[in-house]
């Protein structure tokens, strides 16, 4: 994705490449959709929609290959747990998004870039995800309903279901042993930036009283990113540890869970809670993590 670094123009002009340069662009965007769950009676049990779903690939010059996918938002409808009514089982969560700064616009935003040009590190392959965080109100009896739902008639045999998903099992074990000799062999250059807003959960004591007291787990924040040697740092000798490894550093905050007040509607985005209220800190964890790189690659 030429622009990811505020460096780009200048990195593709040492290149001698230009930033508009592109072989082929593939640009595709569906407006919105929806999947409707009805049960044996044709009742309605679940609902999920999303709207604009965009997708946009660019090849330049060197088979430099940038991969952009955004979905603005998804939602799933809750047709159980209030008779006649239906439930936002998951959504955006308007009201945190409100309290927090840097909010990415849309609910998930992904950019993929295959042998970037603009990249001062000189990558193989650079990823960066943005998620807005999500609120999820947990119903026992939608999740039944839902499992039900997929529950594979007696006429269908159990066995052969058995064998059918050993079998893909097996492939994606062996699949992933390839995969994974080969990353061994061939080290690829990882440039990678995640800053994913967790999802809330929400559990209601009664789902229809809105304001009655409900368990609220925040599940808070999560941000990696990763360091590469830029071309040209050599060890300042053989003994120097640092040189063979990769760092990724990765942030685990605000997480936290509280129970609400009887003055707080549950069923809207939950607010923090004043001071007064039962309020426990479960984790605000700062680390950092190394993986080996191959010595001489």
């Amino acid at each position: 994705m030429i622009g990811f670094n505020a460096n780009a123009p200048v990195e593709l002009e040492k290149r001698g490449v230009a930033p508009s340069y592109v072989k082929l662009s593939v640009k595709a965007t569906l407006k919105g959709g929806k999947l409707s769950l009805l049960d044996r009676a044709l009742r309605p049990v679940a609902d999920m929609a999303f709207s604009t779903f965009n997708v946009r690939m660019s090849l330049r010059a060197g088979g430099s290959l940038s991969l952009n996918f955004l979905l603005e938002s998804f939602r799933v409808g809750d047709h159980v747990s209030i008779p006649g009514q239906r439930l936002d089982l998951v959504a955006p969560d308007i009201g945190k998004m409100a309290s927090l700064a840097g909010v990415p616009p849309a609910l998930l935003i992904v950019a993929v870039d295959l042998k970037p040009l603009d990249s001062p590190e000189q990558a193989d392959v650079r990823v960066r995800v943005d998620t807005q965080p999500v609120l999820v109100h947990f119903s026992r009896a939608a999740v039944d309903k839902i499992i039900e739902f997929f529950t594979v008639e007696d006429s269908v045999s159990a066995e052969q279901l058995k064998a059918n998903t050993s079998f893909g099992l097996e492939m994606m074990r062996e699949r992933a042993a390839v995969n994974m000799k080969y990353a061994l062999d061939v080290r690829t250059k990882l440039l990678i930036k995640l800053n994913m807003n967790a999802v809330t959960v929400v559990v209601p004591r009664n789902f229809t009283d809105g304001h009655c007291p409900a368990l609220v787990v925040d599940l808070g924040r999560f941000t990696m990113s990763s360091e590469l040697a830029k071309p040209g740092e050599v060890a300042a000798s053989e003994d120097d540890e640092a040189a063979f490894y990769d760092s990724y550093s990765l942030t685990v905050s605000d997480i936290n869970a509280f129970v609400t007040h009887n003055r707080q509607d549950w069923r809207s985005s939950v607010p923090p809670p004043p001071a007064l209220s039962c309020r426990v800190t479960v984790l605000s964890l700062p680390c950092c993590a190394r993986a080996r790189r191959r010595c001489g690659s």
